[in-house]
């Protein structure tokens, strides 16, 4: 019986090598078509790989002369900024130098002429006719002539 049972155990495994003899077969048939399908492919994918290298290099030559160009305007910048800050430095000095000529030019305020009332230049018959014409520099102040002119003066310039 023991025999019966070792003759059905060889003849599975022989099914079973048969089967794996099988698929081997059929996939080495799969493997050798696609061997065939690549080798019948190789000269567009060389061909392929050429334009993937002059794709390359056509991208570095790009960069590069981004490089060059990003360095050129990063010069230019730079230059127009320096300009820039040497351009405010004199609009600074000159805004200052505008303030001191104006203060210098701006006479003060006589105490005659500090009430609320607004100061006339003309006659209200002359300047209905005719519109005020503005001088260009300002008026400066008469000077005080009495004492207590100057003594009320030189008070309110203390003062401020």
């Amino acid at each position: 019986m023991l025999s019966a049972y070792a003759g059905v155990i060889e003849w599975g495994f022989q099914i079973g090598l048969f089967c794996i003899l099988v698929a081997t077969l059929i996939y080495a048939r799969r493997l050798e078509s696609t061997l065939r399908q690549v080798r019948a492919d190789q000269g567009g994918l060389s061909a392929m790989l050429s334009q993937i290298d002059a794709a390359i290099s056509a991208a570095s030559a790009a960069a590069d002369r981004l490089m060059a160009d990003s360095s050129r305007v990063d010069a230019s910048l730079r230059e127009a900024c320096d300009t820039a800050e040497i351009m405010t430095r004199k609009l600074d000095d000159l805004l200052g130098r505008s303030s001191l000529m104006t203060k210098a030019q701006v006479a003060p305020v006589s105490p005659a002429l500090s009430g609320d009332e607004p100061l006339r230049t003309r006659p209200d018959h002359l300047s209905a006719s005719k519109p005020a014409m503005r001088s260009l520099t300002p008026r400066r102040a008469a000077k005080p002539h009495s004492r207590a002119e100057r003594d009320l003066a030189r008070m309110l310039s203390d003062a401020s």
